[in-house]
């Protein structure tokens, strides 16, 4: 996939609109393209390779391996990110994503980001500042839904 096509993929995700048209472009750059077949793994829990992707086409599950079986925490469709703690942390990957159907992807490693940094740091900035608040969104919806379980729990 040429960087033009991976730009207009970037751009059509939902955490884009944060980022210019030139910018967009020279993320593109530090992407690479790559397809997932349905029910294959894209990320696997425990793993700790330092990767983000978007997913640009199709829909997976997010799996947590449970006492019993694995327990689906959440479907996310195209143009989510997903794995990126993994360039925050470098710690094993807390859940499992699986393609639900077959998937495109863009995937953003920690090299990518190394080198994003060394040849443009204000934009390599304003990507993790981006991813911030992903993983803080991420943070305050898991909270809340902890509290609700607590006081089902409770009550």
């Amino acid at each position: 996939m040429d960087i033009d096509t991976r730009c207009e993929h970037l751009s059509e995700s939902r955490w884009a609109n944060e980022f210019t048209g030139p910018e967009l472009f020279a993320l593109a750059k530090y992407m690479s393209f790559t397809t997932v077949d349905r029910g294959q793994p894209i990320l696997r829990e425990g793993d700790r390779e330092a990767y983000l992707c978007v997913l640009i086409r199709g829909r997976a599950a997010v799996v947590k391996e449970g006492h019993d079986k694995p327990e689906t925490l959440a479907y996310i469709g195209a143009g989510s990110v997903l794995g990126e703690m993994s360039l925050f942390d470098g710690e094993p990957r807390s859940a499992t994503v699986i393609a639900s159907e077959d998937a495109d992807l863009l995937v953003f490693t920690a090299h990518h980001l190394e080198t994003l940094t060394h040849d443009k740091p204000l934009l390599a900035a304003k990507l993790l500042l981006k991813l911030g608040k992903v993983i803080s969104q991420r943070l305050r919806v898991a909270s809340g839904k902890l509290c609700e379980v607590s006081h089902l729990i409770k009550g």
